[in-house]
């Protein structure tokens, strides 16, 4: 529970960042997405296609991530209001900063600031590793140049992925270390830094507990539909699809640059968004009505 205090600030510091997502979703996105079928992208059958199986692929990252945080015991209802209001600012925001927002409301409803930003870190390490194999895959059949997004993702995979599985040889090895030289001012900051990053060992054990290969699983069908999603794009407005324009719309949507590709399917998404959040949020509030009245 929070108090009245803390209550103001979290609703405020979700106000202020939801209203700019709105303004740049609108000003950055939707605006363009709008040029973008008035010239032309495509039928209203095929912009219907690719907002359906735009919806299949939100579902399949809330179902990722609602496994994720499986055992911190938030309801069904209350993790879908959250998600349906941090998925938009994670959209509108470059270089995926977006995520810390969603860090901190995960944080706020779990409870924990620890497990609520190790649990969307564990998300987009899922997400990372088919989109790097999809990544690596064009390059090669394209015959480009690596584009920085490959060797940044290459080396996010390299340097946890080491760090979680040599954890606890070295915890062993510095724990017998602290304890030989206990006497030893830094050994004993030493070994308190050291059961600090324990903690948040066993919390990312627990996060992804007997859920690795579903998460792979669930990862790596997204992004699947994500290229599904992205040939149609190329196919209704007029272009047909090369290995390289999947490498250009990854690269623009971490970066924040825009295309034709990028402005319809965030437009249409937070379109989408929209909706739901509005169906959500009216049954929710009939509910309330219907409980004061009874």
């Amino acid at each position: 529970m929070f108090s009245k205090n803390k209550s103001f600030i979290y609703y405020f510091i979700n106000a202020v960042i939801i209203i700019c997502a709105v303004y740049f979703l609108y000003t950055k996105y939707f605006a363009g997405m709008l040029d973008e079928i008035g010239t032309g992208g495509g039928s209203f059958a095929l912009l219907l296609g690719v907002t359906a199986l735009i919806a299949v692929i939100y579902v399949l990252k809330a179902f990722r991530l609602y496994i994720i945080f499986l055992d911190s015991r938030i309801s069904g209802i209350r993790f879908l209001e959250v998600y349906l209001k941090t998925m938009p600012v994670s959209l509108a925001f470059p270089l995926k900063s977006g995520e810390l927002f969603k860090m901190y409301c995960f944080a706020v409803e779990t409870g924990s600031y620890r497990l609520g930003i190790l649990g969307i870190l564990v998300e987009r390490f899922f997400d990372t590793i088919p989109l790097l194999v999809l990544l690596i895959l064009f390059t090669m059949i394209s015959g480009g140049t690596v584009i920085p997004i490959v060797i940044i993702t290459s080396g996010f995979l390299i340097l946890i992925s080491a760090l979680y599985f040599s954890f606890p040889s070295i915890y062993s090895y510095m724990n017998k270390y602290c304890m030989i030289n206990i006497k030893s001012e830094k050994a004993v900051g030493l070994l308190k830094l050291l059961e600090g990053v324990k903690s948040l060992y066993d919390i990312l054990k627990v996060l992804i507990k007997d859920r690795v290969a579903l998460l792979l699983i669930i990862s790596s069908f997204t992004w699947l539909s994500e290229c599904c999603v992205l040939t149609l794009f190329a196919f209704g407005l007029g272009y047909g699809f090369e290995t390289d324009l999947f490498l250009t719309y990854i690269n623009s949507v971490f970066t924040g640059e825009t295309n034709g590709y990028v402005n319809i399917y965030v437009g249409l998404s937070a379109v989408l968004f929209l909706a739901v959040f509005l169906i959500v949020y009216a049954i929710k509030y009939m509910k309330k009505i219907r409980r004061v009245k009874a």
